[in-house]
């Protein structure tokens, strides 16, 4: 039963009454309570509730009718039947009188057990009724769907708060009586409209989507349940608003998946370690282009279709250690497409999980980098040729020019021991003749000879250059963590002399350490600061200073001067090889520095830039990659 049982409150001042009442109405689905006097009345039903009070008329102190008059006067007990009992009072004054006051009924001692047993039941069941009423209409009130019901013409009987809040009104009143029209307008789609009263006609049921009006005029989407009964056509409605902003921006997301140029895969939940692994669930039109497996081929797959003989065996684990871990993976792969051919795949793996961490599926983004490898690999070729052939032509280079430095002093040798033959041999030509012949001897031949060492000399140190810049390109180097302050010390200290004569302040501030290779940063860090030295202002005392900090990704070194700076429209020179920017004629070097810096740099995954000033001064920044950490670690 939906309500266990029913209390019933029986009111007289003579104990045996109320033990004779109790006995005519003892029934296992009721609670008989008893009280002997007015006051206790009233006190247990501020407690309780129930479905009718038999009430003696003849009371001391306060009588039924006086009882039944305070009842009436609280809020709580206004509706409660009451039924008077009396031995005395027959009279039908006095019937009429209990009637007035808001009784239902009026019984006479002796009382005939079979008849108040049938009048208490009537009203016990009205009362579960009423019971019953309640309880739905608080579920009612209580939905978050919008709830009314319709009468034949279609006008509202009855709504909700939930509706009423829904349409922007502030009470029921304002929606019953209105008709349906009010807060659905049917010209907006007539055909929907004729379609809801054609189902309510042939199967008392419609049930869709359709705009609702608010008080306002504004339209929103719901979700309509319209289903007739004997009370009218109820009518449940749902606001999805939500859903279908929800809708279109998923709409929205699965266009922008569907249409990307990166392959998107989502797999089932799966343990990855499992014999079958994790299965395809979703592939997008990009994954159908790279690889040649239509949506239909791959779902219900595994992965593992698109790996082969070359699929690196280490990235593969680590994808899996990843995902037991429950962490993003991230690998570049050698995969295979439908037809057998390789492509190179830039691939990320997210494991997306639910509010209690669960693994609902693996989503994974996937690149095809085939153009970029085939790219890298031409340029690291190309580089490599070119490294080849500076290296051998420095090398072959070096030869002739070795020869030519050395004729060149054999020439200057042979020209004094001829001197004496040509001072003697000078007498016997014409003064016009001696004088073109000892211009030739003492400035053109000397000259030229000058001119020849200058440029075998330049010659010599440019290929030695080269085949230094070769040979850096080609070392493989060694990365351990290095003490970034002592290192610094060392190349000033190696720098001392120049600092010392030109009288130079430099400061150095903490330094982080880093991982790199020790004699590629000594270079990096000893051409930057000899640059720095070489264009000081001598106009002005030089200052240099010595800086770093460490960033996500890299760590950043900088070398502060106040030397001459570098115009702005020269700035691009500045890392080009063999070039020198502002006055450099009395500057030692041949432009290759940076050169040098730069080649080392790129092999620590860094750069090196500047930013200058003229007659303010330049700051030279490099950068060395913390991935050279991370990779060291792992080993």
């Amino acid at each position: 039963m939906w309500l266990d049982k029913v209390n019933v409150l029986l009111v007289d001042d003579h104990e045996p009454n109320l033990i004779a009442l109790e006995q005519v109405l003892e029934n296992p689905e009721l609670n008989i309570h008893k009280a002997s006097s007015g006051q206790e009345a009233l006190e247990m039903m501020l407690t309780n509730e129930y479905a009718i009070v038999l009430l003696d008329v003849n009371m001391p102190e306060m009588d039924g009718f006086e009882v039944a008059k305070l009842m009436k006067a609280r809020k709580e007990t206004r509706n409660l039947p009451i039924s008077f009992v009396t031995a005395i009072n027959k009279e039908k004054k006095y019937a009429i009188q209990g009637y007035e006051i808001g009784a239902v009924d009026y019984l006479y001692k002796p009382l005939e057990p079979e008849v108040v047993k049938s009048k208490v039941s009537v009203f016990v069941e009205l009362f579960r009724l009423r019971k019953q009423s309640e309880n739905r209409l608080n579920v009612i009130q209580s939905s978050m769907d919008g709830i009314a019901i319709l009468n034949e013409d279609m006008r509202f009987v009855s709504v909700n708060d939930a509706l009423v809040n829904m349409l922007g009104y502030k009470e029921e009143i304002d929606l019953e009586g209105e008709l349906y029209e009010l807060i659905v307008d049917p010209s907006k789609d007539i055909e929907l409209t004729k379609e809801i009263f054609k189902q309510l006609g042939n199967s008392g049921r419609w049930k869709g989507e359709i705009y609702c009006k608010r008080r306002d005029g504004g339209a929103f989407p719901v979700s309509a349940s319209l289903n007739q009964s004997s009370n009218g056509i109820i009518c449940i409605i749902r606001d999805i608003t939500e859903r279908k902003a929800a809708e279109e921006q998923m709409r929205m997301l699965q266009s922008v998946v569907e249409n990307a140029n990166d392959m998107v895969v989502v797999t089932d939940p799966m343990p990855i370690n499992a014999p079958d692994g994790p299965k395809i669930r979703y592939v997008n039109a990009a994954f159908e282009r790279v690889t040649g497996y239509s949506k239909e081929e791959a779902i219900g797959q595994t992965p593992r279709m698109l790996q082969g003989k070359k699929t690196a065996r280490e990235q593969l684990n680590k994808i899996k250690q990843a995902l037991i871990e429950g962490k993003e993976a991230h690998v570049e792969l050698l995969n295979y497409t439908k037809n057998g051919y390789e492509y190179y795949n830039d691939l990320r793996i997210v494991p997306v999980k639910n509010s209690r961490g669960e693994v609902q599926y693996f989503t994974s983004i996937q690149r095809d980098t085939t153009s970029r490898k085939t790219m890298e690999q031409d340029i690291k070729r190309a580089n490599k040729e070119l490294e080849t052939f500076t290296y051998i032509t420095s090398h072959d280079m070096r030869s002739p020019l070795v020869s030519l430095k050395g004729f060149c002093g054999e020439l200057e040798e042979a020209l004094d021991t001829l001197q004496p033959a040509i001072e003697s041999g000078l007498s016997s030509l014409s003064e016009q003749d001696m004088a073109k012949a000892q211009r030739a001897r003492d400035l053109y031949i000397p000259s030229a000879l000058k001119y020849i060492k200058l440029g075998t000399q330049k010659l010599d140190s440019v290929t030695g250059l080269l085949l230094e810049l070769s040979r850096t390109g080609r070392r493989d180097l060694s990365f351990e963590a290095i003490d970034v302050n002592q290192l610094v010390r060392a190349s000033l200290d190696g720098l001392g002399h120049q600092i010392k004569q030109s009288d130079i302040s430099v400061t150095v501030d903490e330094l982080p350490d880093v991982v790199a290779d020790p004699g590629a940063f000594a270079q990096i860090i000893g051409n930057v600061l000899d640059n720095a030295i070489k264009y000081l202002d001598p106009k002005r005392p030089g200052e240099i200073r010595v800086q770093g900090k460490v960033e996500q990704a890299h760590t950043i070194y900088s070398v502060t001067d106040n030397g001459r700076g570098i115009p702005k429209n020269q700035m691009h020179k500045v890392f080009e090889v063999f070039r020198r920017v502002g006055d450099v004629e009395h500057i030692a070097g041949e432009g290759m520095g940076i050169a040098f810096i730069k080649t080392l740099l790129n092999k620590h995954h860094g750069r090196i830039w500047c930013e200058s000033e003229v007659d303010v001064g330049t700051t030279f920044f490099f950068s060395i990659s913390h991935h050279l950490e991370q990779q060291m670690s792992v080993q």
